[in-house]
């Protein structure tokens, strides 16, 4: 069996469940239309990746699905409670998730140059947005985090950490400086009697 065979087949089962409105909604598509919600799918699939590659709004999209949903769980991890070991599991995965967010969007920078090499870029980094999220052992957040961020910064963050230490010492130098500058050109004031 192939892979599309068997991605046909789990997608057909996952279709014939109605336990969400999604399935639902195509069941009764389907019973209006006499066209089976497996193709009703398929449609929606394909039209959602033409789109997604031709699309006007594929960046906005991309950018929806790639923020709104970790936006989310991670306020709601937030407001957990702290003690349980699923929730600290889980900050972390979303702590990943939006460190791997970040150099992709310093990235994006270059998409406009990417996006006329390359015309599928907005499906690519969808793609790879929900890959970096999803809740299995590999996704793309741990497999970068540990295989690439995480080494880089361990070596670098002595000298960044230095960096800002001089940072702020040059601020709280000059901070006090100018607030002394200030104090001895105010005019003073003179006693009236």
């Amino acid at each position: 069996m192939t892979y599309v065979q068997q991605f046909t087949e789990r997608l057909d089962e996952y279709l014939r469940r109605e336990d969400n409105p999604v399935t639902r909604t195509l069941a009764k598509v389907e019973v209006l239309t006499g066209v089976s919600r497996l193709y009703l799918a398929n449609v929606v699939m394909i039209s959602f990746v033409a789109y997604m590659i031709f699309g006007q709004f594929a960046q906005l999209i991309c950018n929806v699905i790639g923020f709104a949903y970790p936006a989310y769980a991670s306020l709601s991890a937030l407001n957990a409670p702290p003690d349980d070991e699923r929730t600290i599991e889980h900050i972390q995965h979303l702590l990943r998730y939006w460190v791997v967010f970040a150099f992709i969007s310093v990235g994006d920078f270059f998409s406009g140059y990417l996006f006329r090499i390359i015309p599928f870029y907005w499906l690519a980094k969808m793609v790879f947005l929900v890959w970096c999220l999803a809740p299995v052992p590999n996704n793309g957040s741990t497999v970068l985090y540990t295989r690439f961020i995480q080494p880089v910064f361990r070596q670098v963050e002595p000298t960044i950490d230095g960096w800002f230490a001089n940072i702020v010492d040059q601020l709280h130098r000059q901070t006090q400086e100018l607030s002394q500058e200030l104090s001895q050109n105010q005019p003073k004031k003179s006693k009236k009697k």
